[in-house]
């Protein structure tokens, strides 16, 4: 009798240490990354040239002007030029070699030729394209409020508005939904 009352002591005593280590867990949310909206910001400049050619100097300094107001951009996001006569042709030309000598990465610049057509006004047009990230407002952390899915909020946040191109982190997620 006394082994059959050990022997249910002990069945007492595992039951109770499994027990005590099983528990209660909170449940933890799953996290799900930010929202992140990003929006172009675009500037243009358009020239005609065509109205008198012997004004190109002109020209020459109103794009120069264009280039040093926005250099930051010109230095780190995507560019395009685009021409529609010979005129425009030779303003990119000169553009380009004069870019590449201030160290611009001349493989940001997308070049494109358009038709003439005769109710086009602008016969060059030099366009830079800017992504500005825009997250979530963050809600400050209460105290006692544990496994909250928006931890980390304001780091991610700042990560993403950050970014010099914040549209090259999102090209291997495009045309997953």
């Amino acid at each position: 009798m006394i082994t059959n009352i050990g022997n249910c002591s002990m069945k007492v005593m595992l039951l109770l240490t499994l027990s005590l280590l099983s528990g209660c867990a909170e449940h933890v949310a799953e996290r799900s990354g930010s929202d992140v909206d990003l929006f172009p910001i675009t500037y243009t400049l358009n020239l005609n040239l065509k109205i008198n050619p012997l004004h190109m100097s002109s020209a020459d300094e109103e794009l120069n002007q264009f280039i040093k107001q926005y250099w930051a951009l010109v230095t780190t996001q995507p560019m395009s030029m685009t021409w529609r006569s010979d005129l425009g042709e030779s303003l990119v030309k000169e553009t380009i070699l004069d870019l590449r000598r201030k160290g611009v990465d001349t493989n940001q610049i997308h070049l494109s030729v358009e038709p003439i057509e005769m109710d086009q006004r602008f016969d060059f047009q030099f366009t830079i394209t800017e992504y500005r990230a825009l997250v979530d407002r963050c809600q400050y952390t209460k105290i006692g409020h544990y496994s909250r899915t928006d931890e980390g909020c304001f780091s991610n946040g700042a990560r993403w508005q950050s970014m010099v191109n914040p549209e090259r982190a999102l090209k291997p997620f495009v045309g997953e939904r």
